[in-house]
């Protein structure tokens, strides 16, 4: 475990974690937890995802398939968003500076599609992935160790109940997750509690396209039935605010994709 990165133990929710041989205990309340494949485990429990895409992100062939040309990587999402993921990245990356961060928090991090280039454009520093999907986490660890990125903390957690103390990140992203979250008052809460003054949130957020009394209704059966939610720009500026979050900027709006920033103030 990264010694820059305190990990906060999920039953007493004020012990920090320390690592001893494949597992973490909490010098509060004794609770243990096991580091498997490079991944703390903090939820030992398989969570139950809410949304469409929980049993897919579950199973083995799509964590293969997910980074692949064939979804994020391909033409079928470039067509979606309107824009590459190459494209994505380097806004994002832009947007929130990662170069000057010394500690990245990517929330619902999936394969590690974002974990991973953050950790490489950081000059110092480590960039923590947290996931509620093992197999996702299990692909994101494999795939960084191959890569020799060894900057990386990976966490299996769940993105509502942050496992660390305030003020801990220089950057947090959340990006193609926000959407899918049950709470997404809650997320963002708690993305500003850990962020530090004046740091940076950036995602690649679900823009819902069409508009009006039809769209809004359409929009309303399609959260219902699939657990995503897309956002009006108005509507998501006023969830950053009401987490205390300032100076939004959306960098990018077209088809089904936003990509926005936030900053925590001083």
């Amino acid at each position: 475990m990264s010694n820059s990165i305190r990990v906060l133990c999920p039953t007493c929710t004020s012990g920090e974690l320390t690592a001893v041989d494949d597992r973490v205990h909490c010098g509060n309340c004794g609770a243990s937890f096991q580091v498997r494949n490079g991944i703390i485990d903090l939820m030992p429990s398989n969570p139950r995802q809410e949304h469409i895409w929980g049993g897919a992100l579950e199973s083995q062939w799509f964590v293969r398939f997910y980074e692949s040309r064939f979804w994020r990587r391909g033409l079928v999402n470039n067509l979606y968003l309107a824009i590459s993921f190459d494209d994505e990245l380097d806004t994002i990356s832009d947007a929130v500076t990662l170069e000057d961060a010394h500690a990245v928090l990517d929330v619902a991090c999936g394969s590690g599609i974002y974990t991973r280039p953050f950790a490489r454009r950081m000059n110092q520093g480590t960039a923590v992935g947290l996931d509620l999907s093992m197999p996702m986490l299990d692909y994101a660890s494999t795939t960084a160790r191959e890569k020799g990125i060894e900057n990386l903390l990976w966490i299996h957690g769940d993105g509502h109940e942050l496992p660390f103390p305030e003020n801990q990140f220089d950057v947090v992203n959340c990006s193609g997750a926000l959407h899918v979250f049950a709470d997404i008052a809650k997320a963002l809460s708690e993305i500003h509690r850990v962020l530090i003054p004046g740091g940076r949130f950036a995602g690649g957020i679900g823009r819902w396209p069409w508009s009006g009394t039809s769209g809004q209704k359409f929009r309303d059966w399609y959260k219902q039935r699939a657990g995503i939610k897309g956002f009006f720009r108005e509507e998501l500026v006023s969830y950053f605010e009401e987490a205390g979050l300032t100076d939004v900027v959306c960098h990018y709006e077209k088809r089904a994709w936003f990509i926005m920033s936030a900053v925590k103030p001083e």
